[in-house]
């Protein structure tokens, strides 16, 4: 029997309405290390190698994802987006059999991943997608003018105050 969360799941051999994914049981596959070294060439088997290891951890990320509490669509786009992101960032060809398991490693940056979308989508809320408004050109002009005789004044007074300590006061009014 399977936990609450777990019985809302599908156990059928696909979790996608597209067919993507294998097995109902939402577990890994034993991990083929040689696959996973294959990804890492420069051949034409590497494409194959990473197609077929997206294909069979799919529905295992899918699975955890929805463990989380996402809904299953929002699960099936988290899932696609964390492989989308393995494939871009060539992620899967740092998995290194002595330090880790593949399916840690996968969940790992599964968990990662989700922690990212959930604080993107907590700084849109806050307004973090709006452009924050701008001085215009003329009160940025007169900002930037302002600042520069500041620093200016500042720099004159000291020059003074250093003339007058040596005696050269007269110097520094003749300049």
């Amino acid at each position: 029997m399977g936990s609450p969360i777990n019985s809302s799941l599908p156990r059928t051999a696909t979790a996608s309405p597209h067919g993507i994914g294998r097995g109902g049981d939402g577990q890994f596959p034993s991990t083929r290390w040689s696959l996973v070294r294959a990804v890492g060439e420069d051949d034409t088997l590497a494409a194959a190698a990473l197609a077929e290891l997206c294909k069979a951890c799919w529905y295992p990320l899918y699975v955890f994802a929805r463990r989380t509490g996402l809904t299953a669509p929002d699960a099936e786009d988290a899932t696609q987006g964390f492989l989308a992101r393995v494939i871009k960032k060539e992620m899967i060809a740092r998995a290194r059999e002595e330090l880790d398991t593949l399916r840690s490693f996968l969940l790992r940056g599964l968990k990662n991943y989700l922690a990212n979308e959930r604080n993107a989508q907590r700084r849109t809320k806050r307004g973090g997608g709006q452009l924050s408004q701008s001085l215009g050109p003329a009160a940025l002009a007169t900002a930037e003018r302002r600042w520069a005789t500041t620093v200016l004044d500042n720099v004159f007074t000291a020059l003074r105050a250093e003339y007058e300590h040596a005696d050269k006061g007269a110097v520094y009014d003749a300049l």
